[in-house]
């Protein structure tokens, strides 16, 4: 039978150009067309290709978590959060396995961890691409049995290695610190870590390799609070202050990414109304060019913020007066409104969803 490479009539880089710009779920279907398509489709530098092209015509989605142990995630439209799919988890109905935790998104793929009880580090960490229904179970030393602290786990793509990173940083005193590579399919330990307690998070505070959290430090016997930093590439830590004015009473801090540069929310309560100042780090790495860009003013008892969206609002996640809202707020205009949903921790999370991608194409299950 005659290969379409053999075709005199489209030059094989044109086929290779029209197909990288294809959906991952169509490309998937064309690999039965021919030898050399399930060939070129399942190559690895082809893959690269894909993603480069998806990821430039990137369309802005919301993932969804459906209530604790309620089943699958659902993706919404990241202006109207009007549901347009639902993603069938990849497990059975088993209580263990549905109780999962969105650990972070990036680029086609999405980790989360199972929950199986306390403490969490019993359950599994997954890697999941829907789009080509691949799923792979990381080592599981990488949360081992009996460590009782609370990990936080935080997912990235490093470009200068090509390679998805999963770190694993202990609630210890002073932490341990794992780090699992997909392109390696290897796992190591971290040594010579600060010592401190990581007491906030967010998944989001990857900026350009470079893992983010605020911590408690102890210096000469005093705490105090300051952002940790983690760079994946050159596996170095370093600290990095925060807004001198920041320090002191607040509801508590969140850093996050806004616009590639490191932010930071800060909630305050006022008597019956609460704040919420939004901070931007102008140059990388120096304390001194903290600089307050938004207040949210509203009453607040309780406040997470989940993400931004492509149009620069952000969602909170706030107490209101028996249950917690989302709210989507324009931080430029001082204009919030109410969503119509209402979440409890781990039910939802922000990401900017690149729906579509070949990533685990080879492997998983």
């Amino acid at each position: 039978m005659e290969t379409l490479t053999d075709s005199p009539h489209v030059p094989w880089d044109i086929i290779i150009n029209i197909l990288s710009r294809l959906p991952a779920k169509s490309l998937i279907r064309f690999r039965c067309v021919c030898k050399s398509w399930q060939t070129l489709i399942s190559d690895p530098t082809f893959i690269d290709t894909h993603y480069n092209q998806t990821r430039a015509n990137n369309k802005g989605c919301v993932l969804m978590r459906r209530p604790y142990g309620g089943g699958d995630f659902s993706l919404l439209c990241d202006e109207t959060f009007v549901e347009h799919t639902r993603l069938e988890l990849p497990f059975d109905n088993s209580p263990f396995e549905r109780r999962l935790v969105v650990e972070g998104y990036c680029d086609g793929l999405i980790c989360f961890s199972s929950v199986g009880g306390f403490p969490r580090c019993k359950g599994n960490i997954y890697l999941w691409n829907p789009a080509v229904r691949k799923l792979k179970t990381l080592p599981s030393p990488l949360l081992p049995c009996g460590d009782f602290s609370l990990p936080y786990l935080t997912f990235c793509f490093l470009p200068h290695r090509n390679d998805y990173r999963v770190i694993k940083f202990s609630g210890a005193f002073p932490p341990n610190v794992k780090i699992y590579s997909l392109r390696t399919n290897s796992r190591k330990e971290i040594p010579n870590v600060v010592p401190c307690k990581i007491y906030a998070f967010r998944t989001d505070s990857v900026l350009n390799g470079v893992v983010h959290w605020v911590a408690a430090f102890v210096k000469e016997d005093k705490g105090y609070e300051s952002i940790l930093s983690f760079d994946m590439v050159n596996e170095v830590f370093e600290e990095i202050k925060l807004p001198e004015c920041c320090r002191g009473e607040h509801l508590g801090y969140s850093v996050m990414v806004l616009k590639e540069s490191l932010s930071l929310f800060v909630g305050f309560q006022e008597e019956e109304d609460g704040r919420v100042d939004i901070w931007v780090m102008k140059e990388y790495g120096v304390a001194e060019s903290w600089s307050k860009q938004f207040t949210l003013s509203w009453c607040v008892n309780y406040f997470c913020p989940l993400g931004f969206m492509k149009n620069g609002e952000v969602v909170l996640r706030y107490k209101g007066d028996d249950e917690n809202k989302l709210v989507s707020c324009d931080p430029r205009v001082q204009q919030g409104k109410e969503l119509g949903m209402y979440g409890i921790p781990n039910s939802v999370d922000v990401f900017t969803y690149c729906l579509e991608t070949l990533v685990l194409l080879n492997e998983g299950n």
